[in-house]
């Protein structure tokens, strides 16, 4: 019995593509001659003839350069890599996707929730506020309220919409979303409502405890707590001509002014002039600590001050300083000013990378 042959794919492509081909030739090459009568002449011919074969190429490219731009953007945007995640707190998972999305710290999402319904989905108000981030009704634009997910998300629109709004001043974007952003602009920042002027300092107190919460990878904050660490945000010189001083005696905008705020913020009563020192630029940092009787050595520690000198691991003349944030085994988190020219900005690095870490408590 004889078997049809239906299997043969390989044959049969080979067999069509060399049809194919010279069916392609064929009328290439009557195109090419009708398009040379045409226009006649050789030179005209070979014109044609480059353009034909030009083209295609060149939308191939374009559209390579699309996708790769396409690609970059979409990776770029909203990454959880920088926003970083949060664990121990209910809806965490939730949380952290809202604000991948929306581009909002996810220890101050907890903490709205928090200071709004304790996390509890089901929670009401008399105003007719609704759920895990008490959103009302008339913002609700299609979200079930009473859904953790979609309360959730929807509530940290409202509030990325406000942070932008208010460039980041994160007091009048909570004032906002508790009193309305009428309300902030009529008052030029909180209102003096009783409700608003206790929510906002409340909410700002869970985001403290909720920071060291958020995990960029598998980094997380070493035993203790830091005291301080308001958001980067809430640096009062970050508008400031970077040729003035600031209240420590510090150039506006530098490593240095960064550093000696963050340090205040925790409670150490810092400046250029401490206990009859001269700290200056970052490179004489180490130095001067050690002589009015401050810890200096290569052991970090959150709360503690990263020093380099002068040109050292890459860094300028002026060498550099930064604030410790967390610590895990070989690795440091740094938060700094002006590593990026006049801007904040967060790193992970290895510990030993450092020339000293300056222990003021």
């Amino acid at each position: 019995m004889s078997i049809p042959m239906l299997n043969d794919d390989r044959g049969s492509t080979r067999a069509g593509t060399a049809v194919a081909k010279r069916v392609a030739a064929v009328g290439a090459s009557r195109m090419a001659k009708t398009a040379a009568a045409a226009l006649g002449g050789q030179f005209w011919f070979w014109l044609v003839v480059g353009l034909l074969l030009f083209i295609p190429l060149l939308l191939a490219l374009v559209s390579a350069f699309l996708s790769v731009f396409t690609a970059s953007s979409t990776n770029n945007s909203g990454s959880q890599e920088a926003i970083g995640e949060i664990q121990g707190v209910k809806y965490a998972d939730i949380i952290n996707e809202a604000a991948a999305k929306y581009g909002v710290d996810p220890a101050l999402i907890a903490a709205v929730a928090k200071a709004e319904s304790n996390f509890n989905p089901k929670a009401g108000s008399q105003a007719g506020a609704r759920g895990v981030m008490q959103v009302m009704p008339f913002n609700a634009k299609g979200a079930n309220l009473w859904d953790p997910r979609e309360n959730i998300f929807r509530g940290t629109e409202i509030l990325s919409s406000h942070i932008k709004k208010y460039d980041g001043d994160l007091e009048k974007a909570l004032a906002a979303y508790n009193a309305g952003p009428g309300a902030v602009s009529k008052y030029n920042g909180i209102p003096p409502y009783k409700e608003t002027q206790a929510y906002v300092p409340k909410v700002m107190k869970y985001y403290k405890q909720y920071q060291p919460l958020v995990k960029n990878g598998k980094l997380e904050l070493a035993s203790g707590s830091l005291k301080g660490l308001s958001p980067a945000e809430n640096y009062p010189y970050k508008n400031a001509s970077t040729s003035g001083v600031d209240r420590w005696k510090f150039y506006n905008r530098q490593c240095t002014s960064f550093v000696a705020w963050r340090l205040n913020d925790a409670g150490i009563e810092f400046h250029n002039f401490m206990k009859g020192g001269r700290f200056g630029n970052a490179e004489n940092w180490a130095k001067n600590a050690r002589k009015i009787g401050f810890k200096v050595n290569k052991t970090p520690k959150p709360g503690a001050v990263a020093q380099w000198d002068a040109g050292a691991f890459g860094h300028s003349y002026w060498g550099h300083v930064a604030y410790v944030t967390q610590v895990d085994g070989a690795k440091v988190t740094i938060e700094e000013y002006n590593y990026k020219r006049f801007r904040f900005s967060r790193r992970v690095i290895l510990a030993h990378h450092v020339s000293n870490y300056i222990h003021f408590e």
